[in-house]
C-alpha cells in the first residue's frame, strides 16, 4: 500500500469521471497555510467526531445527524481554526438539504442554508464545502441542482459560481476543491477537470487524465485527490502539479477513500475510507501509512485543525 509512481503526461486527455466517491473540502487555503494541524475531525455516519492528529483522544463532536443522503452522495466538513467555526453539509429527512456550523467544541449550531431559506429554487442536497476563510465565503455543491454555490459566512448573500449548464455531474461530479492562495477552484464535470476563479470566471480545461478522481485539497503548489474504481476497482491517492502535469500515486490499493485533507507543514495526509471504516494517514509521498481509527461506520468527510484554533 505505499508504493509510490510518477507519470509524465505527454499530451492533453479528457476528464472521465466514471467512479463514484463521497466527498469532502477544505478550509482555506489549502495545507493551513503553512500551520501544523492538531486535530483532525471526520463524519462516522450520524455524528461527527475529532481526535488528536495521532488518533488519541477520541470524542463526539455533533450527534444525531441524519446519514442516509451521506451514504449515498456524500456530505461535506471543513475547520475555520481562526474563527473556532465547524461547518458541515448534510440533510434534514424528507426536507432537503442543509448547511449548518458550531463552535469547535459542537456547541452553538446555527442553520446557515436550507431548503425552507433557500428561496430559489430550494437546496437539495449540498455535498462537498469549502471555506476560502480570508474572502469570508463559504463554497459548496448542491448535487441535486449540478451547481457549485457560495455565501458569506453566515449563509447570507448566496450566489451561483459555476452553473448547472456546465454540466457538473449530480452524482459522481461532487468533488471540488479551492486553492486560496492562488485564488482558483477545482472542479470536476462530466466533461474533465476545469479550473476557474473564486468567483467563476475565467474557467479553463486542465491537460490531465483524472479518471476515476475527485479533487480534495491543494498544498504547496500540488493539487491532491482521490480515485476510486468502478465494482471494486483500484482505488487510491494522487497529485500533481495545479496544472494536472507531473502526477503521482501516492498510496495504492485502498478500498474506497472518501476524502483526503493535507497536512503541508506537518508532512502528512489523512484521509477517510468509506468501505474499511478507517482514519488513515502517511507522509505526504505516501509512505508509512498509518491506522488512526478503526471501526467506524461509513467515514465520510474529513477536514484539519490548524494551531490558529489554540492561540484563540
Amino acid at each position: 500500500m505505499e508504493q509510490r509512481t510518477t507519470t509524465r503526461l505527454g499530451k492533453r486527455l479528457s476528464v472521465v469521471v466514471l467512479a463514484w466517491s463521497v466527498l469532502a473540502p477544505i478550509a482555506g487555503a489549502g495545507g493551513g497555510g503553512g500551520e501544523s494541524a492538531v486535530r483532525v475531525y471526520w463524519l462516522n455516519g450520524d455524528r461527527i467526531q475529532r481526535a488528536d492528529v495521532d488518533g488519541s483522544r477520541i470524542d463526539d463532536v455533533v450527534t444525531g445527524l441524519h446519514a442516509d443522503r451521506c451514504e449515498v452522495a456524500g456530505c461535506g466538513l471543513a475547520v475555520d481554526s481562526a474563527g473556532g467555526k465547524l461547518y458541515w453539509t448534510g440533510s434534514d429527512r424528507g426536507a432537503g438539504g442543509a448547511i449548518r456550523r458550531a463552535n469547535l467544541d459542537g456547541s452553538g449550531i446555527e442553520d446557515l442554508v436550507t431548503t425552507a431559506a433557500d428561496g430559489w429554487r430550494g437546496l437539495l442536497h449540498a455535498g462537498d464545502i469549502a471555506l476560502d476563510v480570508d474572502g469570508r465565503k463559504l463554497y459548496w455543491v448542491d448535487w441535486g441542482h449540478g451547481e457549485i454555490r457560495r455565501a458569506d459566512l453566515d449563509g447570507s448573500g448566496m450566489e451561483t459560481v459555476i452553473p448547472n449548464g456546465d454540466w457538473i455531474d449530480p452524482v459522481r461530479g461532487d468533488g471540488f476543491t479551492l486553492d486560496g492562495a492562488g485564488g482558483r477552484l477545482y472542479y470536476v464535470t462530466r466533461g474533465g477537470l476545469r479550473r476557474a476563479r473564486l468567483d467563476g470566471s475565467r474557467v479553463e480545461d486542465l491537460s490531465e487524465s483524472f479518471r476515476f478522481g475527485r479533487p480534495r485539497d491543494v498544498a504547496a503548489g500540488r493539487l491532491y485527490w482521490t480515485y476510486s474504481g468502478v465494482r471494486g476497482g483500484r482505488a487510491g491517492l494522487r497529485r500533481a502539479d495545479l496544472d494536472g502535469w507531473e502526477v503521482e500515486d501516492l498510496v495504492t490499493d485502498l478500498r474506497r477513500p472518501a476524502d483526503l485533507a493535507v497536512d503541508a507543514a506537518g508532512g502528512k495526509l489523512y484521509w477517510t475510507d468509506w468501505l474499511t471504516g478507517k482514519v488513515q494517514r502517511a507522509n505526504l509521498d505516501g509512505s508509512r501509512v498509518e491506522d488512526l481509527v478503526t471501526g467506524l461506520r461509513f467515514p465520510d468527510a474529513i477536514a484539519l485543525e490548524w494551531e490558529s484554533a489554540r492561540r484563540r
